[in-house]
């Protein structure tokens, strides 16, 4: 049995983070010589054959989306497809801006993005990685779903920080900044704006930056290049971690993470370092409620069009201030809860062995 893993890893570290976790994963349950990994975003029909492959495996990625689904966006899939292997989702979620009734509900698949769904559902399995996902699947008309969680909730053997007397460090995850100006200004306020508050209310404390995405992107350059201004303006050190996974290391450090990234959540709550997401869509709305975990949004959901949440600082400083006095307890249950699904984890694999 030949396995060939695949996930489009850019330059942000949390599509890294996830590839690494995926692959290694995927070698503990499938044995270490049968998976080979390959960039989907390097991937060339013309020269990988997926013929050499019983199957394929594609690692996490807001993947339920049909923007994101198409042939163009993901030949290697479809090239897996015609060959007729059977193709399996693990961990995968969605992309959609918000997790109101009418938005989950009325996410329907169309054409092609259809067809490799259906084709993966009756060849292979939908792996998700929230309720939210799952949902909108069931609701196409696709039954065979399993809810296997993120690869990066797994770890083991980590040291338990909610348990901390008081906090040193904290790092703070930058928000993800699309090429719509209006909506970059509008991050960028609230991002100095939630920075001095932290500044305020944890004097003394090290505030570090992460730029997980990098910081002379494509889209996000001029609004980093600010963010550093007012960083080094008020004495805030940061760190790179994009084109890796090996960097998230470095939140071992710290005592308490806050901030816009997912994976920097997760990785942060799977290593029992307590964690507050700022949710920019239903990616973030989905993990959090699936333990349980406030739901703090960035934006304004009663609006139409993007605008800041008003109350954001406000809602925070609640949610830190009823942390902290229980030490952040309930964080402590959610390493307990993710074992639950490592038996859905195993489930996956196991239905991929008897499928080849």
């Amino acid at each position: 049995m030949k396995t060939l893993l695949t996930s489009k890893a850019i330059t942000n570290g949390g599509d890294y983070l996830l590839t690494a976790k995926g692959i290694e994963i995927s070698k503990k349950f499938l044995g270490e010589n049968n998976v080979t990994y390959v960039n989907a975003i390097t991937y060339d029909t013309g020269k990988f054959l997926i013929d050499e492959y019983d199957n394929l495996i594609v690692i996490g990625g807001p993947l339920y989306c049909e923007r994101l689904l198409t042939k163009g966006s993901f030949p290697l899939i479809y090239d897996a497809m015609d060959k007729g292997k059977k193709i399996f989702f693990l961990g995968a979620g969605n992309y959609l801006s918000d997790d109101k009734d009418e938005i989950i509900w009325n996410e329907l698949f169309h054409g092609e993005v259809k067809e490799i769904l259906q084709y993966i559902n009756d060849n292979g399995i939908l792996g998700c990685r929230d309720y939210l996902s799952q949902r909108i699947l069931l609701n196409n008309g696709f039954n065979n779903v399993i809810m296997t969680g993120c690869p990066v909730w797994y770890y083991d053997n980590v040291e338990d920080r909610t348990k901390l007397p008081s906090i040193h460090k904290i790092i703070f995850s930058d928000a993800g900044v699309t090429k719509d100006g209006d909506i970059a200004k509008e991050k960028y306020v609230q991002t100095i704006n939630l920075l001095k508050y932290l500044s305020k209310k944890f004097s003394g404390v090290q505030l570090v930056y992460s730029f997980n995405n990098g910081i002379e992107t494509k889209y996000s350059y001029r609004f980093n290049t600010k963010v550093l201004l007012f960083l080094k303006e008020s004495g805030i050190s940061h760190i790179d971690l994009s084109g890796t996974a090996d960097k998230f290391a470095l939140y071992d450090d710290f005592d308490l993470h806050i901030g816009y990234r997912l994976h920097s959540h997760i990785y942060s709550i799977s290593h029992k370092i307590p964690s507050i997401l700022i949710c920019e869509d239903a990616r973030g709305i989905g993990f959090n409620k699936v333990f349980g975990l406030e739901v703090l949004k960035c934006y304004d959901d009663t609006k139409r069009y993007y605008t800041n949440n008003q109350y954001l600082i406000n809602q925070l400083n609640f949610i830190l201030d009823e942390e902290m006095v229980t030490h952040f307890m309930r964080y402590r249950y959610i390493y307990e809860n993710i074992h639950y699904y490592r038996t859905n984890l195993n489930n996956f694999f196991e239905e991929i062995k008897k499928r080849l």
